[in-house]
């Protein structure tokens, strides 16, 4: 009772019927869009805790000015969730043990102290988050889903006046900005204040901070870096001249982004070396995505979060900003009306109207569908509210709604149902499609046909999610029994073998044998 009180306090959100209906409509549409995506990529529905303790280690992340406290009646200080990848982080370190990657999503709000008027401000985030998947391989994926969404959400399309709205994907890379200033003597107190100025983007303090730290000249050398914007192939050319691992990482990652997923998708991508995110847990690669000059979404990757709750392993993730989604294919619609057709209409999970039926599956997958549904909860195509509310796992931590009773799904803090925690590679719906392959033997011509193998189990993936189906991508297995255990650990229905002279679509477990949860 108390939880569901909060909830109706949105703090610095207005009242329900207070606006305009459209754009509430809008917004529905924008968070329905993404959860279909997110499931479409594997990604399955948690729920983080609505509050937690206001103590270390979120104090290590957020200032209290920061945070929306309060104390509980027997009198601890808590604070209403300002972040989901620490509360994410928080319920997964004791469970998340590899080697096989977690694929996680939410949709709720965050809510934070916004420092220019001290009010505070509830925001609709829609992330997600790849646990154990290191980089390149998982930034790659993220990428690839943050593209995807752009085409999904309608936006950066064209008019008959050039493009509706200006999208870009803005990269850059913690290791690679710390090289890039210790190359110029730049560390301590002094990287600090410059790391400071490039959160804000104030250009102006940037240049003060660099002439006090280093002087006009050295500053006449590096603030051109620190703020230039690159089409990722100058950027590539540009990492090659710098030493170390964190520069050869990002150009692996941009040269697999640019293999895998096409010039057009690539060239909304540009690379910036003074990129900072202002969450201080981020370890290698940081995304902000931009439309027009609003931030519509942001993330990174945060390889040392899981071990400061007792966990390990690496993991990269993204959250959107609905309202700010909401906004921009608003902008997108009024420039050109054709752009976004669909946005204001619920598209279901399975690529047709809302309410629509899925086609029969036939008897041997409704068997196993069937098998399959009561172990490891319900699909995110029938979870009650649809896809943006229901099919959710409650991801426990030190909040009040991490409490389990014992039984599937059942909250003891709220009462809610949702899904059970995850096990064995993740909670929720099963997945329809691991799509694999080998990897190539060595020899003259290995890396030509280890890009050529890897881009068709991506061009694969794609088909099936433009299907409507949910599909995710492993590369690099011994042989089809390997990719068929890894598809039952994984919670696939099916796996679809490609090595280059077969293509094999199997049902990944056998007849009336249920994934184990």
């Amino acid at each position: 009772m108390f939880a569901m009180s909060l909830h109706a306090t949105s703090v610095g959100s207005p009242a329900w019927g207070s606006g305009p209906v459209v754009a509430l409509d809008r917004e529905e549409a924008v968070r329905h869009r993404l959860a279909t995506l997110f499931a479409r990529w594997g990604y399955r529905r948690v729920r983080t805790p609505l509050w937690e303790e206001a103590g270390p280690p979120l104090l290590e992340v957020f200032p209290e000015t920061a945070l929306c406290r309060f104390v509980d009646p027997s009198g601890r200080v808590l604070a209403l969730r300002p972040d989901h990848t620490l509360a994410v982080a928080r319920w997964a370190a004791p469970r998340f043990r590899g080697p096989d990657p977690w694929r996680l999503s939410y949709i709720d709000a965050v809510y934070r102290r916004d420092p220019r008027d001290g009010r505070f401000h509830a925001v609709t985030q829609a992330g997600v988050e790849l646990l154990g998947l290191p980089a390149p391989a998982g930034d790659v994926e993220l990428l690839g889903l943050v593209l995807d969404a752009l085409d999904g959400l309608g936006l950066g399309g064209t008019s008959p006046d050039g493009p509706a709205t200006s999208v870009r994907v803005t990269v850059g890379h913690v290791g690679v900005l710390q090289a890039v200033l210790a190359s110029h003597g730049v560390d301590g107190t002094a990287a600090g204040a410059i790391l400071a100025a490039l959160v804000r983007r104030d250009r102006v303090a940037l240049r003060r901070e660099l002439e006090a730290t280093l002087g006009a000249a050295a500053t006449a050398r590096l603030y051109p870096v620190l703020v230039r914007s690159l089409p990722p192939d100058a950027a590539r050319e540009w990492l090659a001249e710098l030493d170390g691992e964190a520069a050869a990482g990002l150009a692996a990652t941009l040269e697999a982004v640019g293999r895998l997923f096409g010039s057009k998708q690539v060239a909304r991508i540009r690379v910036e070396p003074g990129l900072v995110r202002d969450l201080q847990y981020y370890t290698g690669l940081v995304v902000e995505v931009f439309a027009g000059r609003r931030r519509i979404a942001a993330g990174g990757r945060y390889d040392g979060l899981l071990a400061r709750f007792g966990g390990q392993g690496p993991a990269v993730g993204l959250a959107f900003d609905v309202e700010a989604v909401a906004e921009a294919t608003a902008m997108e619609a009024a420039a050109d009306p054709h752009a976004v057709v669909a946005m204001g209409a619920a598209v279901g999970e399975r690529g047709g109207a809302a309410g629509t039926p899925d086609p029969d599956p036939g008897p041997a997958a409704r068997e196993l569908r069937d098998a399959v549904a009561p172990a490891i909860g319900p699909s995110p195509t029938r979870a009650r509210g649809g896809a943006a509310h229901g099919g959710a796992t409650r991801a426990g931590g030190s909040g009040p709604q991490a409490a389990w009773d014992g039984t599937v799904g059942r909250s003891t803090s709220t009462g809610d149902e949702s899904g059970p925690p995850p096990a064995a590679g993740g909670a929720g719906a099963p997945i329809d499609y691991l799509v694999a392959g080998p990897a190539p033997s060595a020899g003259a011509g290995a890396e030509d046909a280890r890009w050529a193998v890897t881009a068709r189990l991506w061009e694969e993936a794609r088909r099936l999610r433009a299907q409507g189906a949910s599909a995710v991508v492993m590369a690099g297995l011994a042989g089809e029994e390997q990719a068929a255990a890894a598809a039952r650990r994984l919670g696939c229905l099916r796996l679809l073998w490609l090595d280059g002279t077969r293509r094999v679509l199997r049902m990944a477990w056998p007849a009336g044998e249920p994934p184990s949860a």
